[in-house]
């Protein structure tokens, strides 16, 4: 009874795939002296009944070299990875994405921070859990980076998310940099260009109400133009919708890139 060890490739798990071959030879006998062939009864049965990998394909072969006989057993298989798929990195997309609805949270909620502190934990946790369950190989996995990167993007959202925070709840008037003004402005002016006022349709006779109503609406829009007042909480606002936009679109990116290279590899 003999037994061998190798050192697995683990950059795709667990998607990984292995071909690994050991060869038997004599260094003690010359070919006339021993005769070593692979037999017809050498198969791999007792790997059936792992339910972690999938046998594609075993191999053997008789050969020589100048002083011995070599032979040649090769196995091909590859890990399942539906328990891994299901149990580890669904958990951890539908994380991802559940991370962000921070920036839809009310800030006078007060569960802003909260909330980002508790998907932060969540992720550490369940990075500790999962690093007991993998093998330990050098270099790490794609899946590992991957848990990494989901760990910096958790704690990224939770420190964007206090910044947003302490604007909203700023009663500072201390006057903003002047090309956020400018793009604050232009936003409102864009909202308030949504007004539709007919001329024709102030003057009508036969609609009641008709021209007060108007009145009503022109000085509306007219004392919303001249208090345009840009404040923290205005920037906090417009904040949330970039950062919610940004770390989608990032979320998003980076799901189909892992995905693309995993499927090309």
């Amino acid at each position: 009874m003999t037994s061998t060890t190798c050192q697995p490739d683990m950059n795709l798990y667990p998607f990984d795939r292995h071909n690994y071959t050991i060869k038997l030879s004599s260094t003690d006998f010359t070919v006339d002296e021993l005769s070593l062939a692979a037999t017809s009864s050498s198969t791999l049965s007792s790997l059936d009944d792992i339910s972690q990998w999938e046998v594609l394909g075993f191999y053997k072969y008789n050969g020589t070299t100048l002083l011995s006989n070599v032979v040649v057993f090769g196995v091909i298989f590859r890990r399942k990875p539906e328990f891994i798929i299901v149990n580890l990195l669904t958990p951890i997309i539908l994380l991802c994405f559940l991370n962000i609805a921070v920036f839809l949270l009310p800030p006078q909620s007060g569960e802003r921070v909260s909330f980002s502190v508790t998907m932060f934990l969540s992720f550490s946790v369940y990075m500790t859990l999962i690093s007991e369950k993998l093998p330990i190989t050098n270099p790490v996995s794609i899946f590992t980076r991957y848990r990494m990167c989901n760990v910096g993007y958790s704690a990224l959202i939770l420190f964007t998310s206090v910044i947003g925070l302490r604007l909203h709840m700023s009663e500072s008037n201390e006057r903003i940099p002047v090309w956020l003004e400018k793009i604050i402005c232009s936003q409102r002016s864009a909202k308030m260009n949504g007004y539709n006022i007919d001329p024709k349709a102030c003057n009508a006779p036969n609609v009641p109400n008709a021209q007060s109503s108007c009145v009503d609406t022109v000085k509306k829009l007219e004392i919303e133009d001249d208090a345009v007042l840009v404040t923290l909480k205005d920037i906090g606002i417009m904040l949330d919708k970039v950062f919610f936009g940004f770390f989608l679109s990032v979320l998003v990116a980076a799901n189909i890139v892992y995905t693309v290279y995993i499927a090309s590899s």
